[in-house]
């Protein structure tokens, strides 16, 4: 299972509780195959995905189901997540250059880009 955040921010809702429409969408393909943001949502955020691991899983299931509330079951659909980061000074920005800008869609030679 993976769990993938929004990627694609509409560039001018900074607090969503003041629209019904969504200030963040997700990345997709086009007709061409060409991965993008939409034009609704031009601006494109830092990917964030998780990948939950549970080792005492059994190894092949049947049928899975998720909480979705107490007591209250849903398909693997309904799964969701939260993410709360903190960082102080420039240090997201930092991050995000030496990991992510100048390094798209490799592996940055810089340390403490790794997942290691």
């Amino acid at each position: 299972m993976i769990i993938r955040f929004p990627e694609c921010w509409n560039g001018w809702t900074l607090d969503p509780t003041t629209t019904t429409e969504p200030h963040v969408v997700s990345a997709s393909y086009d007709l061409n195959g060409k991965y993008g943001c939409p034009a609704t949502h031009p601006i494109q955020l830092s990917t964030l995905r998780f990948f939950p691991d549970y080792p005492n899983a059994p190894k092949t299931l049947r049928r899975v189901e998720v909480s979705v509330g107490h007591r209250e079951w849903g398909p693997p659909s309904s799964y969701h997540a939260n993410n709360i980061s903190a960082f102080t000074g420039d240090s997201l920005l930092q991050l995000t250059k030496d990991c992510i800008t100048d390094y798209p869609l490799q592996t940055s030679p810089i340390a403490g880009c790794t997942l290691e």
